[in-house]
This record gives C-alpha cells, structure tokens and sequence, in this order.
C-alpha cells in the first residue's frame, strides 16, 4: 500500500505537468493572436494617418485655389471699378487735348499721351503746352484716389549722345522724361507722392514696329497708367 502512494504522487505530477503545458500553449496561441490584432490595427492605423495625409493635401490645395479664385474675383471687379472711373474721367479728358488718347492696360488703363505735346525731341524738359496740359489732367485724376504709374517709350531710333547727356541712350530719356512727368504731377498737379511711380522702358515696349516714321512716331509717347487695385506701383 505504501508502495502506491509514490505512484501517485508521481501520476499527479506528470497530470500537472501536462495541464501547465497545455495552458502555456494555450496563452502563447493567445499572445499570438493578439500579436496579430496589435499588428492589424496598426496597420489600419497608419493606412488612415496615410488617408489623413493625402485629405489634408487635398484641403490645402483647395483652399489654394479657392483664395485664388477669390483674389480674380477681386481684381475684375476692381478694374471693373477703374473701368468706371475712366469711362467718367474719359468724357472729361475729351474737353481737354486731343492728343490723349485713353487705352486697355494689363495693369489697368491708361491715358497716353505723345511726345510732342510734352517734350522737345531728345529732351526732358517739359514744354509749357505739357505743363498746362498736365496741370489740368492731375485735376481729373486726383478724385480718382487709386495709385498711378507713368510710364516713358521711345522708338529705336538711337538718340544723338551730346555733352555727355543721356549716356544710357533712349532707356535712360525714358525714364527721365517718366520721372518729369511724376514729379510735376506730384509738385504742381497736388497728387500725393505715395499715389505716383515712374519707369523707363525706352524702345522695349513698342505699340508698333519700328519701320517707318509714323510707326516711330507712336512708339514716342508718355502713358499715365491708372493702377487696378492690389497691382504694385513699382514693376
């Protein structure tokens, strides 16, 4: 009898082993499963952080393009609104001089005016003619409140370089001759000087070719640039 209680003892022990191996096996299957879930549901994870991703260069780009719509809008409507203001400041100017002539411009629009009305050939001295004719255009465009820009052309013809005058040529003339105009507009017409810029472009913005006088003759002009809102004086 004593002799079965070994038996037992060690048939017990084998039972238990077996039941703990058993239950090993059965928490290592379940840490392998949910090694698998952890494992699946960080890949959706990152699946919608990648979604998230792409929406949120999605949102951008459409607000991108919705401010840009938002800014054309507001640029036609304000040349809409220079369009006005010229329309009116047009019917003035005809009772002016008929040597401006009023003109679409990418910026805005424009009143051009000739060089002979203004300037000597090869000079930058305003004539007295341009000084009354100024004097009586800054009272139009002096209500308008919006910025301006004058802008000065030649043809291609190059001009006759004397006593060291106008070394740089027709870029420079121009842009002496824009400056002259800006100031007398500023010092005499009563604009304020935050409102005026100038530039020279001397033969680089031709309105014809260059091929005979009279194309020549056009090329040779002062533009009064009336800026549309938001466009920079400066270009």
């Amino acid at each position: 009898m004593k002799q079965c209680i070994p038996a037992l003892v060690v048939a017990g022990l084998l039972l238990s082993a077996c039941v703990n191996q058993e239950t090993r096996e059965d928490v290592r299957r379940e840490i392998d499963n949910q090694d698998l879930v952890i494992r699946e549901l960080q890949k959706k994870n990152e699946d919608l952080i990648a979604r998230a991703g792409v929406l949120e260069t999605k949102k951008r780009t459409l607000e991108a393009q919705n401010e840009a719509l938002l800014s054309k809008v507001a640029s036609a409507d304000a040349v809409r609104g220079v369009a006005r203001q010229l329309s009116k400041l047009e019917q003035e100017l005809s009772n002016l001089d008929s040597g401006l002539v009023t003109k679409a411009h990418s910026e805005g629009l424009a009143i051009e005016v000739h060089e002979t009305l203004l300037f000597a050939p090869g000079k930058a001295t305003l004539r007295e003619a341009g000084r009354k004719l100024l004097t009586q255009l800054a009272a139009k465009l002096g209500p308008t409140g919006g910025n301006l820009r004058v802008e000065g052309h030649t043809d291609s013809q190059p001009i006759r370089v004397t006593r060291g005058q106008y070394p740089m040529g027709n870029l420079q003339l121009s842009g002496i001759r824009a400056l002259e105009v800006a100031h007398f507009l500023v010092s005499a017409g009563g604009l304020s000087p935050t409102r005026v810029s100038y530039a020279g472009y001397g033969k680089h913005r031709p309105v014809a070719a260059n091929d005979t006088p009279l194309n020549m003759a056009k090329n040779r002009r002062v533009e009064i640039v009336l800026l549309a809102a938001g466009v920079s004086k400066g270009r």
